[in-house]
């Protein structure tokens, strides 16, 4: 799952936006084959999003949202703060639910189109250049605003926190063992092929 990562974290690095992204939602579709190679794709990425990327994307109050966001500002509130947001919903317009990420997925990297469910429209955002400004799950005039660098690292941490707890199913790790790797050609021995004659 690391190399998985990397690549992403490379790709941003680098401004490779479309690598990053489309890395990025292929991510959810190997961690739940390797999980449950047997279960509909689209039962097994939605379910993936449910456990690992819902209470970011699609949390069920404000304190889920913040908790899932900005941790460092739930720590400076008041006790009676808290328990007042947990009784709010978090605003229903910005959230992008697993439908919505399977939606994409296809969408996406099937044929190009930034959609999510309905038709909905999304609008990926590269950083600012002084990385001082983060627009992230934002609506304007009805579109969905993501931050490419967030979403593709929120992504790429739940797949490294998701490895991380199944290390202990050899099921999985025979099946990751199997994963496409890159090789250096000159530490592979390839065999002498012969072409046009004896």
């Amino acid at each position: 799952m690391q190399r998985f990562a990397a690549s992403i974290e490379a790709s941003l690095r680098s401004h490779n936006w479309f690598a990053a992204l489309f890395m990025a939602l292929a991510l959810p579709d190997i961690c739940a084959a390797l999980e449950d190679p047997n279960r509909p794709v689209g039962q097994r990425y939605k379910d993936w999003f449910q456990r690992y990327l819902r209470p970011a994307y699609d949390p069920s109050s404000m304190y889920e949202m913040l908790e899932a966001s900005a941790p460092e500002a739930l720590a400076r509130m008041p006790e009676q703060a808290i328990e007042y947001i947990k009784t709010q919903p978090a605003p229903a317009d910005s959230a992008f639910t697993a439908e919505d990420c399977y939606r994409l997925r296809c969408k996406c990297l099937h044929q190009g189109l930034p959609e999510r469910i309905g038709e909905d429209r999304i609008h990926f955002t590269a950083p600012e250049p002084n990385g001082r400004l983060i627009l992230h799950r934002n609506v304007f005039n009805g579109v969905l605003q993501i931050s490419i660098n967030q979403f593709c690292r929120d992504i790429s941490d739940a797949a490294i926190r998701w490895w991380q707890q199944t290390q202990g199913n050899p099921a999985i790790l025979v099946r990751a063992a199997q994963l496409v790797k890159i090789y250096d050609l000159d530490a592979v021995e390839l065999p002498i092929v012969r072409y046009g004659g004896p």
